[in-house]
């Protein structure tokens, strides 16, 4: 699973995983955390999390 995820993308996945689990929006500490998590491949929690919902939209994708 080979996915490039822009800044715009993670905020995105960010803003829906947030909505699947009933909470509110990530604080954008939160958000800088996990671009930089992206950016320097280092671990966060939410990381793993973003790249299910990304491969999930992908997939998504190509049954539409």
């Amino acid at each position: 699973m080979n996915i490039i995820l822009t800044n715009s993308d993670i905020r995105f996945f960010l803003v829906w995983l947030a909505n699947i689990k009933r909470r509110p929006h990530y604080e954008i500490i939160v958000v800088r955390q996990v671009i930089n998590a992206f950016h320097n491949n280092t671990d966060h929690e939410l990381k793993n999390e973003i790249l299910a919902l990304a491969d999930l939209s992908r997939r998504a994708g190509e049954i539409a």
